[in-house]
C-alpha cells in the first residue's frame, strides 16, 4: 500500500509540473534573461544585437577595443563595413562585420545557426554611437537583418535602415542614447514581436518610421569582448576591450624588430589601432590599405616607403549546391600584401593574430574533452597541425598556467607552439570551442611556395591575473603567426594567401577544409559506440524529424536488444530475494566467524546454480552506450538547438540542460552562479523525474532489508541515486530523455512480463530437511525410517 501511494504521490507530482510548464508557455512566454548586460560607456557603440548571451562577463563593443598604446593620428574616419548576408536564400552562409581600426573582423554571424543561450529578439547589429544631436548614429546595417528588411511608412522610401540614419525613437520611447536604445530591447523582447523605429535621415525631411518584425539572435563565431568580475571584496573589476580578430603588424622592417615585451615597433604608426584606408568593398570583399610613408620610415632610420594591404573575400554557396554544406563556403580568403614603394631593397616580417572571443555557449555546464586523457580543456582551446605531423591541442589551463608563470618573471604571456623549422610549414592553426571553431589556413605565396613562418605562439588576450579561479576556462585565447623575413625589392610586393575559417563543427562541413580532427570523442573505446549512436540518431532523425522522438526511438531499440539480459537480471533478483532468509540463518549460525559465512554462503548459491553477479551484466553492457551518448551528445552540432517540443522554450536545446526557468536571481549564489554554483542559472526538471524514477526502480525492486546492515546499504544506494542527481543536474537534456525512457522502460518490463519461477518451495524444504539430518539432501526423513524398521 505504502508503495502505491508513493508512486501515486510521484505521478501527481509529474502532472502539476506538466500543467505549470503547458501555463507557462501559454500564459507567460519565457525569454531567456541575460545576466550580464551592462551599460556601455560614452562612445563606445552596441546595438542591441550585442548582448553577451552565455558569456560571462562579456560585452560587445562596437567602437573602440582595448588600446596596445596610443592610436596614431587618422588616416582617414574610421568606418565599419558589412559583406555577405544573414539572409538564408542568399548565396552566403555568414555576414561579417570589418573595422577600419586595425583593419581587422570586428564580428562574424552564421545565418544558419542561432544563438541558444539568447532566446529574445533579434533586431540586427547596427554599430551605434551617440549622436551629438541626440539620438543614435547607425553605422552599419547587417544585410538579411530585420533592421535592413524593415518597411517605411512611406511608401516612396525603400525597406531597411541604412549607415547615417539617426534614432531618435522605439515605439514610444525618446532615444537620446545608446543607454535608452539598449535598455529597450535588453527587455527581452520575443522573436516574431514587431518594433517601430523613428529614424531621422539626411535629405529627408521628416522622421521616419520603420516597422521591423525581431528574429531568432544569429550565432557569433568572433566578437567583440570585455569582462568583469568581482574581487574578494565584492567590487566589481572593469576591463578593457579585447582586441579584435585578424589584426596585423610589422614584426621587424630591416635591422628593427618587436623589443621583448611589445606589441609593435617602436617610433612607427600603429597598424594595430590606427584606421586604415577602406580602398573599396562590395558586397562579397572589402579592401584595406595603410602607408607607411617616407617620414614614418625616416622615424626608425629606414629610407622608402611601404603600403601594406588586406584584402578579404567571402565564399559563396555554389547555385548547383543542393545544400550549404556542400561547398567551402564557410571561410574568407585573406590577402596580405607588402609593396614596396621605395628605391632600395627591404627585409620585413609581419605578424598575424588570430581569432578572438570564440562562443561560451554552455562553458558553465559542458565539459569539452581533451585528446590525451590527462590534460585538461576549456570552453576555448587551441588547436594546430604542423606539415606531416599530427593534429595538437593546447588546453585553455595550460594556457593560462603558462601564461601566469611567464608574466611572473617578467616575460610577455606568450606559449610558443612551433618555432624555427618546426613552424616553417602550419596546415592550420585557431581557436576550438565545443560546437563550432575558427582556424587559420595558410594557403600559399605569389610563388605558388608555402608560406614560412618564424613561429607560431597561442596566447590569452586578457588579464590571466584577474580571472577567478572558477572562470579560468572561459578565458579569451587567441594565436598569432610570425612570418618568415623576406627581402622586397624595389616595386616589388609580398603576397600571401590565407584562407580562414569560420564555421560549425559539422563533420561534412569540417570534411571540406579537412579538420575533421577538431571534432575530439576522447577515447576509442567509448569513441566507436559514440559515432554508431550518432549514425543511428540521424537515421531516426531522418524518419521522424524530431531528435528527442529519435532518442526515445533509439532507447527503445537499445533495450529491446537487452531483454534476455533483463529477464536474466530480473531472475537474478528473483533468487536473490528468495534465498534471503537462508543466508540471514547462515550468519545467525556462525556469527563471529567471516570465513564460514562465505562458504556456507558460496556453497549456498552453489547447490542453487546462482551467480549473485550474473544481474549486473546489464550495468556494463549500457555503461558504453551512457558514456556513447554523453560523448554524442557533447559534440554532434545537430542535436545543439534540436528542440523536443518545436515552438516551446522549454527543452529547445537537447544538448544542454532543459531550462525551465531562470532562477539565478531567486537563488544564492553557491546555487546557481555559472561557475560557482551547483546548479547553475537555470532551474531544470528532467534530472528531477531522472531521479525520482531512478528512486521509483529502487523502492519496487529492491528486496526488503533482512538485517540492519541490508538496511544501511539499501539507504546508502538512496543517497547516492540523490548524489548523483545532484552531479548530473546539468547534463544535457537529450541524455535526461534517454534515462527517463530507460527507466519507464525497465519498470513497464519487470511489471508485465512474466516473472521468473524460482525454485520453488522444494528447494527450501530440501534444505530445511538436510540442516535436519545433517546431509546434503539426499537423505530421507526420520519418519520414514522408523515405518521401515516397525515392518
Amino acid at each position: 500500500m505504502d508503495q502505491r501511494r508513493f508512486v501515486v504521490f510521484l505521478i501527481l507530482t509529474l502532472l502539476l509540473w506538466t500543467g505549470f510548464i503547458v501555463a507557462r508557455i501559454y500564459f507567460a512566454p519565457q525569454v531567456v534573461k541575460n545576466e550580464h548586460v551592462k551599460e556601455e560607456k560614452p562612445g563606445e557603440a552596441a546595438a542591441q544585437a550585442d548582448k553577451p548571451g552565455d558569456e560571462p562577463d562579456a560585452a560587445k563593443p562596437a567602437d573602440k577595443p582595448a588600446a596596445a598604446k596610443p592610436a596614431a593620428k587618422p588616416i582617414s574616419p574610421r568606418k565599419r563595413v558589412w559583406i555577405g548576408s544573414l539572409d538564408k536564400s542568399s548565396p552566403y552562409n555568414m555576414a561579417v562585420l570589418f573595422d577600419s581600426q586595425g583593419a581587422a573582423v570586428e564580428l562574424v554571424e552564421l545565418a544558419r545557426y542561432n544563438d541558444v543561450s539568447d532566446l529574445s529578439g533579434y533586431f540586427g547589429h547596427l554599430a551605434l554611437t551617440d549622436n551629438p544631436g541626440g539620438g543614435v548614429l547607425v553605422n552599419a546595417v547587417a544585410p538579411g537583418s530585420p533592421a535592413a528588411s524593415a518597411k517605411a511608412d512611406d511608401p516612396t522610401i525603400g525597406p531597411g535602415l541604412a549607415a547615417g540614419d539617426v534614432i531618435t525613437g522605439i515605439g514610444k520611447l525618446t532615444v537620446g542614447g545608446q543607454a535608452d536604445f539598449l535598455g529597450y530591447f535588453n527587455r527581452h523582447l520575443h522573436p516574431s514581436q514587431q518594433v517601430s523605429v523613428t529614424v531621422e535621415r539626411a535629405g529627408v525631411a521628416k522622421p521616419i518610421v520603420f516597422t521591423a518584425t525581431l528574429a531568432r539572435r544569429p550565432l557569433a563565431v568572433v566578437q567583440p569582448e570585455n569582462h568583469h568580475y568581482k574581487t574578494a571584496a565584492g567590487d566589481l573589476l572593469q576591463l578593457d576591450y579585447d582586441p579584435l580578430s585578424l589584426l596585423l603588424t610589422l614584426e621587424s622592417v630591416g635591422s628593427r624588430s618587436v623589443r621583448s615585451g611589445a606589441k609593435e615597433i617602436g617610433g612607427l604608426p600603429s597598424l594595430l589601432n590606427g584606421n586604415w584606408e577602406l580602398d573599396a568593398s562590395g558586397e562579397d570583399f572589402a579592401q584595406f590599405s595603410y602607408t607607411l610613408d617616407e617620414a614614418a620610415m625616416n622615424a626608425i632610420g629606414r629610407k622608402g616607403s611601404l603600403k601594406i594591404v588586406k584584402r578579404y573575400e567571402l565564399a559563396k554557396i555554389p547555385s548547383d549546391a543542393k545544400n550549404a554544406k556542400e561547398s567551402k563556403s564557410y571561410h574568407l580568403a585573406l590577402k596580405v600584401e607588402i609593396h614596396n614603394l621605395g628605391q632600395e631593397q627591404e627585409s620585413v616580417s609581419y605578424r598575424l593574430g588570430g581569432p578572438t572571443g570564440l562562443p561560451l555557449e554552455g562553458w558553465w555546464y559542458s565539459n569539452k574533452l581533451h585528446p590525451w586523457m590527462f590534460y585538461g580543456a576549456g570552453a576555448r582551446d587551441v588547436a594546430y597541425l604542423q606539415a606531416e605531423g599530427k593534429h595538437r591541442l593546447l588546453g585553455n589551463p595550460e594556457i593560462v598556467s603558462e601564461s601566469k608563470n611567464f608574466i611572473k618573471n617578467n616575460e610577455p604571456p606568450i606559449v610558443p607552439l612551433l618555432k624555427g623549422d618546426n613552424a616553417a610549414g602550419v596546415n592550420y592553426i585557431g581557436v576550438d570551442t565545443q560546437f563550432f571553431a575558427a582556424a587559420i589556413q595558410p594557403q600559399a605565396g605569389a610563388d605558388g611556395q608555402p608560406i614560412k613562418f618564424q613561429r607560431a605562439d597561442a596566447l590569452p588576450v586578457q588579464d590571466v591575473m584577474v580571472i577567478p579561479k572558477t572562470r579560468l576556462k572561459t578565458t579569451n585565447v587567441s594565436v598569432q603567426l610570425v612570418s618568415d623575413v623576406a627581402r622586397i625589392d624595389a616595386g616589388k610586393s609580398l603576397v600571401h594567401e590565407y584562407q580562414v575559417f569560420f564555421g560549425p563543427k559539422d563533420p561534412e562541413v569540417l570534411d571540406l577544409y579537412d579538420l575533421r580532427a577538431w571534432i575530439e570523442l576522447g577515447w576509442r573505446i567509448f569513441a566507436v559506440p559514440s559515432l554508431v549512436l550518432q549514425w543511428i540518431l540521424n537515421q531516426l532523425y531522418k524518419l521522424t524529424l524530431n531528435y528527442g522522438i529519435a532518442i526515445i526511438l533509439l532507447t527503445v531499440i537499445v533495450r529491446s536488444c537487452m531483454v534476455p539480459l533483463s529477464l536474466r537480471q530480473a531472475k537474478s533478483a528473483a533468487m536473490m530475494q528468495q534465498l534471503a532468509p537462508e543466508i540471514q540463518k547462515i550468519k545467525d549460525k556462525y556469527p563471529d566467524d567471516a570465513m564460514k559465512q562465505h562458504t556456507e554462503v558460496q556453497a549456498l548459491y552453489k547447490q542453487h546454480n546462482f551467480n549473485p553477479f550474473g544481474g549486473c551484466l546489464l550495468v556494463f553492457i549500457q555503461l558504453p552506450i551512457f558514456i556513447g551518448l554523453y560523448r554524442c551528445l557533447s559534440v554532434d552540432i545537430d542535436l545543439r538547438d534540436a528542440p523536443l517540443f518545436p515552438g516551446w522554450a522549454w527543452a529547445s536545446n537537447l544538448a544542454g540542460p532543459d531550462k525551465l526557468f531562470y532562477w539565478r536571481d531567486l537563488t544564492w549564489d553557491i546555487i546557481s552562479d555559472e561557475a560557482d554554483g551547483w546548479f547553475g542559472p537555470y532551474f531544470n526538471v528532467f534530472p528531477l523525474v531522472t531521479v525520482t524514477l531512478f528512486l521509483i526502480q529502487q523502492k519496487l525492486f529492491t528486496p526488503p532489508a533482512t538485517d540492519d546492515q541490508t538496511k544501511m546499504q539499501q539507504q546508502m544506494m538512496t543517497m547516492m541515486t540523490v548524489f548523483m542527481g545532484i552531479m548530473f543536474y546539468k547534463v544535457p537534456a537529450g541524455l535526461c530523455l534517454y534515462f527517463i525512457t530507460s527507466s519507464l522502460w525497465g519498470i513497464c518490463e519487470r511489471k508485465l512480463l512474466p516473472k521468473p519461477k524460482p525454485k520453488g518451495e522444494l528447494a527450501t524444504v530440501e534444505l530445511a530437511t538436510a540442516k535436519l539430518t545433517g546431509t546434503n539432501g539426499s537423505a530421507k526423513p526420520a519418519s520414514t525410517k522408523k515405518k521401515k524398521s516397525r515392518r
